[in-house]
């Protein structure tokens, strides 16, 4: 079968540029082991487009003129997105599927005459929440279970047929990499003139806002005001260079500002963006990994691969992180509660925490790549082409319930989108909503709910388009 694989990220020959990308590779490698014809196209990268065939057999054609580096990707001129579209028509015109693995691109009405199958890696960005509505998929998938209730919530809510089409299949980890590693040769190359480095944590993320980077400099500002703390390391990659954009640049300085206003400069050290298989080492060397970020993650690689390899992960009640793993295999501080997480980081640090080996097999079980590999494969090869979606508007009264993207602690609700909390201060019906939950399940749809209905705090529990 031959199959053609959208991605929104430029796909490179020598650097893997974050989780998406990663996923993306290993279908595109397991398809091809499976005798199946397979290209990618993608983004160009920012110094031009490139083709190239990889060791696996597939090929990447990188010459989609998107607007780089992400986000923002049609920020382009007419003609860039009438080549876009003329030439991933040419693509699909002798293949048999085509498959969008980041759910970002925006197919005008009946572009495709084969199967599309639609992968959402993310419920945040302008693309993908677009994307979800506009989608002309004949088969979704979710990549978690947070992800696939809010595009329930969503999409789902006003797409006849979205829910039969859509499927929960949770992203894989790379178990055969992914285990504690001896991290004696990368300590000497990223600690060199730091032999007394301890502890050290790491923030091994992309340079943007909502990754967690401003929450991790006000961390370890509280940390090494403890005697104990004063030789902690920070270790942050300052990203891939290719990635890296004006606005990229403009908060890293920032971030590095702030650092030096701090007085933490001896407690950070930036690093060049490591490839995949040092990611292992890298973990191992820690004694925790932070992941603060605010951005509500559908997935979120990285707090997972670390626990794989023995380090724990720290993590905000935000997005997919609340649910997607027990607490007990997960440090999980209540979001935006920096008190929180340095009182969890400090009895890590001080018990020196490590993962347990029943749990990382118990990790490793939950996101088994052979799993999400055979279900992708099943999905794509199986799709059929399916009625277009058709909008239908909600019925109206039915009963409402908490948002997905919506936490409830202490009579307060933290809303992922908005990255902040509410309080009967900010609605004064909030308390008494909070006891009809507790008490029905449910709430009736009256009037007197237009508010939390407007700022996404309660939705439609009938939650699939009904025709």
């Amino acid at each position: 079968m031959r199959i053609i694989a959208f991605s929104i990220n430029p796909i490179f020959q020598e650097h893997i540029s974050g989780g998406a990308s990663k996923h993306l590779m290993n279908l595109a490698e397991y398809l091809s082991s499976l005798g199946h014809d397979l290209t990618i196209i993608s983004s160009q990268p920012m110094d031009g487009p490139q083709s190239f065939i990889t060791s696996a057999g597939y090929q990447v054609k990188a010459v989609l003129p998107f607007h780089q580096p992400f986000p923002q990707p049609y920020a382009v001129s007419p003609a860039d997105l009438s080549y876009i579209y003329s030439r991933i028509a040419k693509e699909i015109k002798q293949a048999d599927r085509l498959y969008i693995h980041d759910g970002e691109l925006l197919l005008p009405h009946k572009f495709s005459k084969i199967p599309v199958i639609t992968s959402f890696r993310d419920n945040f960005y302008p693309e993908s929440i677009l994307g979800s509505f506009l989608s002309q998929a004949d088969e979704i998938i979710a990549v978690s279970p947070y992800s696939a209730q809010v595009l329930r919530a969503t999409a789902g809510m006003y797409l006849s047929g979205f829910a039969q089409r859509l499927h929960q299949i949770n992203n894989g980890l790379d178990t055969a990499l992914y285990q504690p590693s001896n991290a004696e040769e990368l300590r000497r190359q990223l600690l060199v003139d730091c032999p007394e480095a301890e502890p050290i944590i790491v923030h091994p993320h992309r340079v943007e806002p909502g990754k967690g980077l401003l929450s991790a400099i006000d961390l370890v500002a509280k940390l090494v005001k403890m005697p104990e703390f004063a030789n902690l390391k920070a270790l942050v990659p300052h990203g891939l260079d290719q990635m890296r954009g004006k606005d990229e640049n403009q908060f890293l300085s920032f971030c590095k500002e702030l650092i030096r206003s701090k007085g933490l400069e001896q407690n950070f050290i930036f690093h060049r963006w490591l490839t995949p298989d040092q990611m292992p080492a890298y973990y191992s060397l820690a004694d925790l990994t932070v992941c603060l970020g605010t951005a509500p993650e559908a997935f979120g690689n990285v707090a997972y691969e670390s626990l794989l390899c023995g380090t724990p992960s720290l993590v905000y009640k935000i997005g997919t992180h609340r649910s997607q793993l027990a607490d007990n295999l997960l440090l999980k501080a209540r979001p935006l509660d920096l008190e929180d997480a340095a009182n969890q980081t400090v009895q890590a640090l001080r018990a020196k925490k490590r993962v347990l080996e029943k749990d990382q097999e118990r990790i490793a079980k939950h996101f088994s790549a052979k799993s999400q590999l055979e279900a992708y494969t099943k999905v794509i090869l199986e799709a059929q082409i399916r009625p277009l979606l058709q909008f239908q508007p909600p019925k109206d009264k039915r009963r409402l319930g908490l948002a997905p993207w919506v936490y409830h602690e202490d009579n307060a609700l933290y809303h992922d989108y908005h990255a902040r909390w509410y309080t009967e201060r900010d609605l004064p019906m909030l308390e008494r909503m909070l006891q009809l939950l507790a008490q029905y399940g449910f709430i009736e749809d009256t009037p007197e709910w237009a508010d939390f209905k407007r700022i996404g705090l309660l939705v439609p529990l009938s939650l699939e388009c009904e025709a």
